[in-house]
């Protein structure tokens, strides 16, 4: 991929994540450093985070409803759920782990999206939904 490509997609995400936020970080968007950390860890999942933004964008394009961090945190690991808790005690390697297991279970049970061709689990989807909605706020 070329040097211009790759930066006008750069652009492209931070000029489309700039509707959703004005400079704010994640730690004051959530008021709580408990779930900023949680957020960080969820979207630590993916190494690069610009191309993960960029499919998180293409699937927000089409789950309007959604357009929301705390509402995808919620779908993702509601806070009062076993996903949860597993989430908030685990470190780097056992967010992976627990994230790669969910996604499995989305394919096992049919929780699959198309995303511009593209057959993604809804929690696969939605990691890059939050980081699409988060990296232009870290």
């Amino acid at each position: 991929m070329s040097q211009n490509v790759l930066l006008t997609r750069r652009a492209a995400i931070h000029m489309l994540i700039g509707v959703f936020f004005s400079g704010n970080s994640v730690f004051d968007f959530f008021g709580s450093r408990a779930k900023a950390g949680l957020v960080r860890k969820i979207t630590g999942f993916y190494s690069h985070k610009e191309d993960a933004a960029i499919i998180g964008v293409k699937y927000l394009n089409s789950a309007f409803e959604e357009v929301d961090i705390h509402k995808v945190v919620d779908l993702i690991c509601p806070s009062d759920s076993d996903k949860y808790r597993q989430l908030a005690d685990a470190n780097s390697d056992e967010v992976h782990a627990l994230i790669v297991g969910w996604q499995r279970e989305d394919f096992e049970y049919g929780r699959i999206v198309n995303v511009s061709g593209w057959l993604l689990s809804e929690t696969e989807a939605r990691v890059c939904a939050l980081t699409a909605l988060t990296i232009g706020a870290s």
